[in-house]
């Protein structure tokens, strides 16, 4: 694999949008693929996981989700702020509450814009 890869849910349009809008900003070398058409099995990713949070995927096969995921990808943007955005999100004392923040619109991402049924997560 030559790119990084962020993994994410196709089916839900919240994430969709979020993503969209990332990917906009973000320079070459990263990808986003749904994980509906990713090999998740041959990258060792369980498909539980993918479910519940994004995940980054490196060339070097490193995984991380969450936020984790979301900050190594704005550290590929082209605007510098949003390069700040992405180390900031994961220092402390910022980390702990933008986890916290991450878990809650993940298991409320039907409720919001662009999100539908299919965008719930089950536990």
């Amino acid at each position: 694999m030559r790119d990084a890869v962020l993994i994410f849910d196709g089916d839900c349009g919240f994430c969709s949008r979020v993503v969209e809008w990332i990917f906009a900003r973000v320079g070459p070398g990263v990808r986003a693929v749904p994980f509906q058409v990713f090999d998740l099995e041959a990258n060792g990713i369980p498909e539980d996981r993918v479910r519940r949070e994004v995940v980054w995927l490196s060339p070097g096969g490193e995984t991380r989700g969450g936020v984790d995921a979301l900050s190594a990808v704005l550290a590929a943007a082209t605007s510098r702020h949003l390069r700040a955005i992405g180390r900031w999100s994961t220092a402390f004392p910022v980390a702990r509450p933008a986890r916290l923040a991450y878990r809650v619109v993940a298991r409320n991402r039907h409720r919001l814009p662009g999100g539908t049924g299919t965008c719930r997560i089950r536990a």
